[in-house]
This record gives structure tokens, C-alpha cells and sequence, in this order.
């Protein structure tokens, strides 16, 4: 068990101030549900405040659209109580699905907008005249639990996602650094098991700096580091990681070919130095490492001659590498620092396709079906038995099953959601 630090036990402290915030205006306001403004702040406490406020303004969006939908589809089929309540209910799984497809701050408005219109609008189906009030009080609780948070997280310690993006990308570097010392040694061994989990280890951390970059543009810091800045410096992350699974393939084939001339030998070594220098590499040691690579493609060898070819594409791809390195370590600096940016790199930010989250809609769709078969069986359920509790568990159906699906291990969930609620 890792005990909390002083960083956990200041978030849980401002999580619990705002809390207590939020009720106790609540309760001098008057409002029937203090509960929903509390529990609005715990949802949206996170330890990075960048992420605090996007997920504050999606609320907020995803709140009042629900709220909008709720009373739009109670005016429309308020004489049709079941058209009514499963309408709800496929506007709550519309939400999920995109907010699946999507992956951006933005998808948990997605998210919010369905799950709002359920919870207002499903309880009150056989009483459709009091929708309205009971969206305009979930409406009140859940912004003033918005207030609440960001009022608190900006007041109180905040910690910007910025900040938190380039200690992390620096430790990134650092060990994509340490990998490519020792893929480049002399007498590396190929890939071993060690070698293809360091390997995802980087991959998977890169991915985590993607989902903490997304953030960025919500921060209120005097330097706020352009969103398609930090999406190239995420994409150069990725092509180091492809480059560095190549360079100790391609240096144990060369070896195994047993061409590796003097050119060679003296490549990977001034590259390696390079490595090991960098960030603080000097002009001169920049110049050594590419002359040095640039030796390769002059290696004596017929055009047919097989180990000439691939002492030619080891140089290439040590170029690629080089510059892949270099790209990341300016990007780093523009979003750490404000640097200016190459003229190369800024063209790239401006203009390169940039990488977004992968999106599945068949995958998504299997992943969205669990809820609404549940949320149709206990439907039916209710129908044929005329069930007092049918609407309150089809919503929690609904709920549970978002909750459970979208989960590594929705076997795992599921019992643990099971356990809870019994």
C-alpha cells in the first residue's frame, strides 16, 4: 500500500473544503438537494487544475443541454409516459456512445448531457409537470458545486496542468534517453522481454502525457502552452518510440552481418555520446554525431551488395532518430519555457495532421450495448409487472451499466459494484 503524501493530503483537504463550501451555501440558499452540489465538487476535484476547469465547463454545458433535452422531450411526449421514459433513456446511451467515440475533455459534456436528461426527466415520467422544477434545481446544485471546485482548486494550491506536463515529459526524455544508450552500446543484445516492457513502459507513459496534455488549454497560467505545440511534441514522442524499437534491431542485423566496419562502430558511438550529453549537448558534438551518421551512406558497397543496403538504411535511420530527438527536445522548451520554435517545427504545428485518440464505433457500440440491454430488460420488467421501483433501477441500469462497460475488467467492476451496492 503507497500511504498518501503531502500533495494527496492537500487535494483531499481542498476537495473537502469546497465541499463543505458548497453545502453549507446551499443550506443558507435553501435548496432541497445540498447532496447534488457535494457531490458535483467530489466528481470534479482532480489533482490538476487544468483539468478541474475542463471538466467544470463541460459540466456546466452538459448539464444545462441536459436539462434543455429533459424538458424538450417532456413537452413532446408528456401524453406518452413510456415513449417518454425510453426516450430518456436512449438519449443517456447516445451520450455515453459519443462521449466514448470522442476521448476529448469535450466528451464528458457528451456524457453529461445524457445522464442529466435521465436524471431529471426519468423519475418524474408519470408526472411530467414537475420536470421543469426538478431541472431547474439540479441545475442550481450542480453549478454551485462548479463554483465551489474551481473557486477552491484556484484559490488554494492550484497546480497547473502545464506544469505538471513538462516534469513528466522531461521524465520521459530522460528515459528514452537511457534506452537508447543502451540499445546503442557496442555488443547490445537484441530484444528480450526486459527490453519490450521498457519499451511499453514509455509507450504507455506517452499515452498518459496525451490524455494530461488535453488540458493544457484550460489552465489560467500567465504562459499557456499552445495545444497544437504540445500534440507535435506528442506525435514526435510516438516516432521516437518506433525509432527506438528500430535502432537495436537494425544494430544487431548489421552485426550479425558482420559489417560493422570502422563508419559503423564510429556512428553509434558519436551518436551515443550525443545522447548522453543532450540536453546540454554542444554545436560540436551536434556536428560529430551527423557527419558520422552521414559516413554510413558512403560506405564502400555494390548496389546489390545486401550489407551495404542495410549499413545505408542504419544510417537513415540513426538520421531520423537524431532529428526525432532534437524535435522533441525544442518542442520541451516552447512548452516549458515559451521558447520560439524552428522554422521546420512551426510549420509542422501548423499544418501536420496531429495525432488524436483512436475511435472504434463498432467497438464502441459493443461497449455501449451491456447498458442498454440492461436498461431494456429492466424496462421490460417493469412493464409486465408494474414494478413501484422500475424507473428508479432502469435509471441505475443505465448508470451502473456506463459505469461497469467502459471498465478494463468489466468483470471485475461488475462484482465490485455489486459488492457495494449490496
Amino acid at each position: 500500500m503507497i500511504l498518501p503524501g503531502p500533495r494527496e493530503w492537500l487535494f483531499s483537504a481542498k476537495a473537502f473544503a469546497a465541499a463543505m463550501l458548497a453545502f453549507w451555501i446551499a443550506c443558507a440558499l435553501d435548496l432541497s438537494r445540498p447532496t447534488w452540489a457535494i457531490f458535483t465538487v467530489y466528481v470534479l476535484m482532480q489533482p490538476i487544475s487544468g483539468a478541474v476547469r475542463s471538466k467544470a465547463a463541460y459540466r456546466m454545458i452538459g448539464t444545462i443541454g441536459g436539462a434543455v433535452l429533459a424538458l424538450l422531450l417532456a413537452s413532446w411526449l408528456a401524453n406518452r409516459p413510456l415513449a417518454l421514459f425510453l426516450a430518456l433513456g436512449f438519449v443517456a446511451i447516445a451520450g455515453y456512445f459519443v462521449a466514448l467515440m470522442d476521448r476529448m475533455p469535450r466528451s464528458y459534456g457528451f456524457l453529461m448531457a445524457g445522464i442529466t436528461a435521465a436524471v431529471i426527466g426519468m423519475p418524474d415520467t408519470f408526472d411530467p409537470l414537475t420536470i421543469f422544477d426538478t431541472a431547474m434545481i439540479r441545475t442550481e446544485e450542480v453549478l454551485l458545486g462548479i463554483v465551489c471546485a474551481v473557486a477552491v482548486d484556484s484559490a488554494i494550491a492550484p497546480h497547473p496542468a502545464g506544469e505538471a506536463l513538462n516534469a513528466r515529459v522531461a521524465a520521459w526524455l530522460a528515459d528514452a534517453r537511457t534506452y537508447l544508450l543502451d540499445a546503442l552500446q557496442a555488443g547490445a543484445p537484441s530484444h528480450d522481454t526486459a527490453d519490450f516492457a521498457r519499451l511499453a513502459k514509455l509507450a504507455a507513459d506517452a499515452s498518459h502525457l496525451d490524455a494530461l496534455a488535453s488540458h493544457v488549454g484550460y489552465d489560467s497560467v500567465p504562459v499557456r502552452p499552445n495545444k497544437r505545440v504540445v500534440r507535435l511534441l506528442h506525435t514526435r514522442m510516438l516516432l521516437m518510440i518506433r525509432l527506438m524499437f528500430a535502432a537495436r534491431d537494425w544494430a544487431t542485423a548489421v552485426r550479425a552481418n558482420e559489417r560493422e566496419t570502422e563508419p559503423v562502430a564510429h556512428a553509434m558511438a558519436a551518436l551515443r555520446d550525443w545522447f548522453a550529453a543532450t540536453p546540454a549537448a554542444t554545436p560540436a558534438q551536434t556536428a560529430a554525431a551527423a557527419a558520422a551518421i552521414n559516413r554510413l551512406e558512403a560506405e564502400p558497397g555494390t548496389a546489390a551488395d545486401p550489407a551495404a543496403t542495410l549499413i545505408a538504411a542504419l544510417g537513415e535511420m540513426l538520421r531520423n532518430l537524431m532529428s526525432a530527438s532534437s524535435d522533441c527536445l525544442a518542442l520541451q522548451r516552447a512548452v516549458a519555457q515559451g521558447s520560439a520554435l524552428p522554422d521546420a517545427l512551426r510549420r509542422a504545428a501548423r499544418r501536420e495532421t496531429l495525432s488524436i485518440p483512436y475511435r472504434d464505433p463498432l467497438r464502441t457500440l459493443l461497449v455501449v450495448l451491456p447498458s442498454m440491454v440492461g436498461f431494456l430488460l429492466v424496462v421490460g420488467y417493469w412493464s409486465a409487472t408494474a414494478w413501484d421501483q422500475g424507473p428508479t433501477a432502469a435509471l441505475m441500469a443505465l448508470v451502473a451499466g456506463a459505469f461497469v462497460s467502459s471498465a478494463e475488467q468489466p468483470a471485475e467492476r461488475t462484482l465490485l459494484v455489486a459488492v457495494v451496492v449490496a
